[in-house]
């Protein structure tokens, strides 16, 4: 019964946690975090293309299939088929890589520092005046 975990496990069942052991606590997002957020932006490329290489193959397939019921060569409707494959995806990607260049994000619009030092000065002499009323207000009452 000196066995550190077994005393920690049966204080626990207890309902008495004693601290006796402490495992060693992350500190920090980790490898995981960076790993999953650069997943999550992948994935939809990754998925999109999958989609795309799984028609082809289907539609390579059905070609291939074709040309056997008619009495074509296996071999040559392969080799064939499978090179229209290569060109039809390669022009399916660059025609996604052209529609995903664009202008990027829209920059936000900002304000010169003329207007901010302007806006300001406003905002200091609104002040100003409020104060001045404040104590104006304060002079007529106590007099």
């Amino acid at each position: 019964m000196s066995d550190p975990y077994t005393l920690y496990y049966l204080r626990q069942a207890e309902g008495r946690y004693a601290g006796d052991y402490r495992g060693n606590t992350q500190k920090g997002d980790g490898l995981g975090s960076f790993l999953g957020g650069l997943f999550r932006r992948i994935f939809p490329l990754l998925s999109s293309g999958a989609k795309a290489v799984g028609k082809e193959a289907l539609s390579t397939g059905i070609g291939i299939l074709k040309d056997a019921i008619t009495g074509r060569s296996m071999k040559e409707s392969v080799r064939e088929r499978i090179s229209q494959a290569g060109t039809n995806l390669t022009t399916k990607a660059a025609n996604k890589m052209e529609s995903m260049v664009g202008s990027g994000y829209k920059k936000r619009k900002r304000r010169s520092r003329t207007q901010s030092r302007v806006s300001a000065k406003r905002r200091r002499v609104t002040q100003r005046r409020a104060k001045s009323k404040k104590s104006k207000r304060r002079r007529d009452i106590f007099g």
